[in-house]
């Protein structure tokens, strides 16, 4: 994503394993149109597994991260298809540290944190009124409209920022395919106005 003051910003997720019970959310910034990037940075870590991102620009410069953090548990581990993982992965190093974790639990589930000062800081994270089950990439419409895509039942919201008290506007209809679904779907502003 392009920053107001032209910076290019790129979120990621540091984990050892897709299912790791520790990733955390880095970024990092050019500020050469890509030629050259600063070090990764640490954005959003809390002791469970801080895994999908997505950033926004505002029209006033302000940017949003959207965040979703999972508390993995033995049994979400047990319910993967078998051999998912080695048994060595998924032994002491993976449950041993998602026991050390537990008081964490309140902290799963999706989140927003503001920055403005293109990236550089971060607010104190927000998640009241989110409606999603996954980070998402999201559009803006008008100043201060936030629109994204929620998962899993392809409702898309709107929100007022800075409250993000979301309402329901639409639904979009998945493919009558029972093997088709929309998984972490991404939703654009387009120059005409519209929403792809």
């Amino acid at each position: 994503m392009r920053a107001a003051n032209g910076d290019l910003l790129v979120l990621f997720t540091e984990t050892e394993e897709h299912l790791g019970p520790d990733g955390a959310i880095l970024g990092t910034r050019s500020t050469d149109n890509g030629e050259s990037w600063e070090p990764p940075s640490v954005v959003y870590d809390t002791p469970i597994d801080d895994r999908e991102s997505g950033i926004t620009l505002l029209s006033d410069g302000t940017i949003v991260a959207h965040l979703w953090s999972t508390f993995h548990t033995r049994a979400g581990y047990d319910a993967l298809a078998r051999l998912s993982y080695e048994p060595s992965t998924l032994g002491a190093g993976l449950l041993s540290l998602t026991l050390r974790v537990r008081a964490s639990v309140d902290t799963q589930g999706a989140w927003t944190i503001l920055s403005r000062d293109h990236g550089r800081t971060w607010s104190h994270p927000s998640g009241d009124a989110m409606p999603c089950t996954a980070a998402f990439n999201c559009a803006t419409e008008g100043s201060r409209r936030f629109i994204p895509p929620g998962l899993p039942s392809h409702r898309v919201y709107s929100a007022v920022m800075p409250e993000m008290n979301f309402t329901r506007i639409a639904t979009i209809e998945p493919s009558p395919a029972d093997s088709i679904t929309f998984a972490e779907p991404h939703m654009l502003q387009m120059s005409t106005g519209g929403l792809s």
